[in-house]
């Protein structure tokens, strides 16, 4: 019989060694008894309650290699979508039952329900890293609508109330180029759902 540690060292239960582990297709293996067997599933197996076939698990970090349990969680087959693994990403549920956001090795905030943790914070993190090139590949902007300046190595403010940004001599609309960046449906106007033409976050446009 072989065990998982939380750090994701495996015990052979019998000699109470531990296994070598390996590499295999990008993940960690370890081989007993002529059998091969993944380290992350290991891990998961006698740490992840829930575990079973009908679940995919992945890593918190996106490193195939860090198979410590707090950087595993479970997801269910069906709900492999962005929204699932952008927000299990940085929310992290405790013994006492609260949430914590984690970003960057650091506490972000504790929260009383997973929906406040995602929508107050861990929705922001996510939306920070997740861009797209735009204007020919001169500029990149991620999904709360900040445009980052590829040449110039920046990230760029504007000083407009009206919600748009002077780029190369032309005026934009911010939320525009938010919106067509990650959307299939371009659109030559974008509306503030709240009204306010400052917030260009994607989940504000329409």
């Amino acid at each position: 019989m072989i065990k998982a540690t939380k750090i994701s060292r495996i015990i052979n239960m019998e000699t109470g060694e531990f296994l070598p582990i390996k590499m295999s297709n990008g993940y960690q293996v370890v081989y007993y008894k002529n059998e091969k067997h993944y380290v992350h599933k290991l891990v998961a197996t006698d740490w992840l309650s829930g575990y079973c076939d009908s679940k995919v698990i992945q890593f918190r970090d996106g490193d195939k290699t860090n198979c410590h349990a707090d950087n595993l969680y479970l997801v269910d087959r069906g709900d492999l979508d962005e929204f699932k693994l952008s927000y299990f990403k940085f929310v992290y549920e405790r013994e006492d039952g609260r949430y914590i956001v984690i970003y960057k090795g650091k506490s972000q905030g504790i929260f009383d329900t997973d929906v406040e943790a995602w929508e107050t914070t861990a929705k922001r993190l996510a939306y920070k890293d997740e861009v797209a090139t735009i204007l020919d590949g001169k500029y990149k902007i991620n999904k709360l609508g900040i445009i980052y300046d590829i040449e110039k190595s920046r990230w760029l403010a504007s000083s407009r109330t009206d919600g748009k940004i002077d780029l190369n001599g032309k005026r934009y609309s911010i939320a525009t180029l938010c919106y067509n960046a990650f959307n299939e449906d371009k659109k030559q106007r974008v509306k503030h759902k709240d009204g306010n033409k400052s917030n260009n976050i994607i989940d504000n446009l329409i």
